[in-house]
């Protein structure tokens, strides 16, 4: 049974004779009817009934062409909504950004991406790399824009693509001994109180390694969930804080001095997605183009 012999019995059977329906549907008539008696051998049962020139339809018949106008209705409504979904005129897509990502104008990404597809549904999750890389695996987001451990990644299932890398830098208080320096080394920061940001667990941890010496860690004085709050303890006075350049670019006040780290510490940026993502989808259309953004 096919779409097509479908369509060929309605049409006999709006038409109430076989040369009608041929003439409609571009066929000849042996042809037309050929398909029909092709299909009432396969169905084991009569559509038809042909007495003296005249044509009915079968009990069965009548159920067929009832049944056959509602399947082909919602197979037309089907491939009109699957036509939506390959030009981008419906569906929706979550992505997720770590925390600080709005000071890489992430946010205004998203707007540009949303104004070329605006009838797909947008929406953005911020939150922790680590807590993104669970939310990608359990498929409650689409795509993400973190920072991790290539070998977190490639563990994952996932596939990415390095956007970027910031360095890292020392943001100093405006009095102290320091911030004369045009950088800082860090065996420079062993006794010096510093103060780490704890929203991404993979920088932090990258952090107390490159600052370690001697198998001995920094001396943390402080840890904050935020990178603002970093930078305020800093200004206070209460230590030394380490973030990424492109935060402290956009905090940047009288209130500290802004210096580079030797040697240089750089957090990596990737994007990423479940490699179940299928070519074409809106997930696989914004992966490429937040790649050309960073290019």
């Amino acid at each position: 049974m096919t779409n097509n012999q479908l369509r060929y019995v309605i049409s006999v059977a709006e038409n109430g004779s076989f040369s009608g329906a041929a003439k409609k549907l571009f066929l000849t008539q042996p042809s037309l009817s050929n398909q029909i008696k092709a299909l009432e051998e396969e169905l084991g049962t009569p559509i038809f009934i042909r007495k003296h020139h005249e044509l009915k339809l079968t009990e069965a018949g009548h159920d067929l062409v009832l049944y056959s106008k509602r399947i082909l209705n919602e197979l037309d409504h089907l491939q009109s909504l699957m036509q939506s979904y390959s030009s981008y005129s419906r569906g929706s897509l979550t992505i997720g950004a770590f925390t600080n990502a709005g000071y890489l104008g992430i946010f205004q990404m998203v707007m540009d991406f949303q104004k070329l597809y605006p009838k797909i549904d947008i929406r953005l999750v911020m939150d922790r790399s680590s807590r993104l890389v669970e939310l990608l695996m359990t498929q409650e987001i689409d795509v993400a824009f973190l920072s991790a451990s290539e070998s977190v990644l490639r563990s994952g299932d996932l596939q990415y693509a390095q956007l970027d890398e910031e360095p890292f830098v020392a943001v100093v208080p405006r009095d102290h001994p320091l911030h004369d320096r045009s950088a800082i080394e860090s065996a420079a920061l062993k006794n010096e109180k510093v103060i780490l940001p704890t929203d991404d667990l993979y920088a932090h941890s990258l952090l107390l390694s490159a600052l370690s010496h001697d198998g001995e860690p920094p001396l943390l004085c402080g840890e904050c969930s935020s990178t603002e709050s970093c930078i305020q303890m800093v200004e206070s006075g209460f230590g030394i804080s380490i973030v990424t350049a492109f935060v402290a670019r956009q905090l940047k006040n009288d209130h500290f001095h802004i210096l580079p780290l030797i040697p240089t510490i750089r957090l990596k940026l990737y994007l990423a997605m479940l490699k179940t993502s299928y070519p074409g989808s809106i997930s696989d259309e914004f992966f490429g183009f937040l790649q050309t953004r960073f290019r």
